[in-house]
């Protein structure tokens, strides 16, 4: 005897303009870190001027900026896969956030040349 036809379960309601919300969102935050990525080549110039660095001292740090930023690229397919979707976006923004304040905390050094100094000696 064949099983009785069933009516698929009834959806929730249609998500309407929530979900262009969230592309806009994610869009939003995908060209704010392209064009962040873009600062430290754009303000070479202006940043060894006013710092006295070297073009070895800029060197060093578009070396160490480039390093962490594809470190970052293969650790965070592995969180991604781990935590999800929304729990892993969540987590990076806040980290994007928190390094982004950090920056307003690099007027603390003393000398301002040592900063070229200070990266190249936590990593050789």
């Amino acid at each position: 005897m064949p099983a009785p036809a069933t009516t698929p379960p009834a959806t929730s309601a249609p998500v309407g303009r929530f979900r262009w919300v969230i592309c806009a969102l994610l869009f939003l935050a995908t060209t704010i870190n392209y064009v962040d990525r873009q600062v430290v080549s754009l303000l070479g110039p202006t940043l060894s001027q006013t710092f006295g660095w070297t073009d070895l001292d800029y060197s060093y740090i578009v070396f160490n900026f480039s390093l962490a930023y594809a470190i970052g690229l293969l650790v965070s397919g592995g969180v991604i896969d781990r935590l999800g979707t929304k729990i892993g976006y969540a987590t990076a923004l806040v980290f994007w956030s928190v390094a982004a304040i950090g920056h307003a905390f690099a007027h603390k050094l003393e000398n301002k040349t040592q900063a070229p100094k200070v990266i190249q000696s936590k990593l050789y």
